[in-house]
This record gives C-alpha cells, sequence and structure tokens, in this order.
C-alpha cells in the first residue's frame, strides 16, 4: 500500500507546484519550499504510522507468547495433578540419524509411580538404560517409531513381561513436534 503511495505522492506534489505556478499562485521558490514542507509532514507522518503499527505487532506477539506459557503451565499443572501416567519421549537418533532409542524429556508423577521411579530418575534418560529388554517385545520399538517417521497416532495393547513391570498397559503415543 505504501509503494504505490511513494510514487504518486511525489507525483502529485509535482503536478501540484508546476501547476500552482502557471495558475501565478506562487513563485518557484515559494512552490519548491511548499512541495518540501509537504513531502516532510508525509514522510513523518508514515514514519509515525510504521513505529505505531510495529509496536502494536510486538504487543500482539508477547501478549500471544504470553497466553501460549500460560496455557503450556496451565496444561502442565493439569497432568501433573492427573492420575493418569503421561510422559514425552524425544528420539534419540544414531550419527546416521536413525532413531535407536527414546529418552523421557517430561513425565508426571503418575508416570514415574506406574514405572516404579522418582521423575528425576527418569527425566532425560534413555528407555533402554532404565527398562533393559523394554524393546524386545515385539513390534513395540517399530511402533513409536512411526509415530516419529510417519506422523501417525498409535494406540495399543501391551502386555509387558520386562524390567518388573508386568502387566497389561493401555498405550496412546502421539506425535508432537518430531
Amino acid at each position: 500500500r505504501i509503494l504505490a503511495a511513494a510514487f504518486m505522492v511525489p507525483l502529485a506534489l509535482g503536478w501540484l507546484r508546476v501547476e500552482g505556478q502557471r495558475l501565478q499562485l506562487y513563485d518557484y521558490a515559494f512552490g519548491t519550499a511548499l512541495r518540501t514542507l509537504v513531502e516532510i509532514a508525509i514522510l513523518a507522518t508514515l514514519s509515525w504510522w510504521v513505529v505505531q503499527a510495529m509496536r502494536m505487532r510486538d504487543r500482539q506477539q508477547q501478549r500471544a507468547e504470553t497466553e501460549r506459557r500460560a496455557g503450556v503451565q496451565r496444561l502442565r499443572m493439569v497432568l501433573d495433578a492427573s492420575a493418569v501416567p503421561f510422559a514425552i519421549l524425544e528420539p534419540v537418533r544414531d550419527s546416521s540419524a536413525a532413531i535407536v532409542d527414546f529418552s523421557w524429556s517430561y513425565l508426571n508423577a503418575a508416570a514415574a509411580r506406574a514405572l516404579r521411579r522418582e521423575i528425576h530418575e527418569l527425566t532425560g534418560r534413555r528407555i533402554s538404560e532404565v527398562l533393559p529388554g523394554m524393546w524386545s517385545e515385539p513390534g513395540l520399538f517399530e511402533r513409536y517409531v512411526a509415530v516419529v517417521l510417519r506422523q501417525e497416532v498409535q494406540d495399543f495393547e501391551l502386555q509387558s513381561t520386562s524390567s518388573g513391570l508386568e502387566g497389561w498397559y493401555q498405550v496412546v503415543a502421539s506425535p508432537l513436534d518430531g
């Protein structure tokens, strides 16, 4: 929108200066001074408008970030208070970028209780370190890899016999930012 004005306004002001001189409303020096003054006023107004627009955008971005952080905090409070085990896993990749394991980046208290560990004992650790033999369940590791690589939800029951976690578990694995 401003680009068109950047071409049209100087042309219009130049035309008005020439027409004013032709009609003998003012001489060349006064017309040039008047045109310069009007251009400065327009430039100042546009500059003020751009600064105001940038400030408004910055306030909107800050408000959106504040709301996002508040939403994340509320979600964390809900998950921490939940009796349902919940964890966020991150893929662990080898030098060729192949997924070789997963590590816990977040667990709620219910998940730590289900795994019979403390949250700090699990966060950042690989699943294969904490639960040796976990990936020996046929197709289990491949299901988790599919969540990451194909961005597909996996919903399944698992009968675990590994690492003292014997029992049936309902697993819902959903993609979340890789």
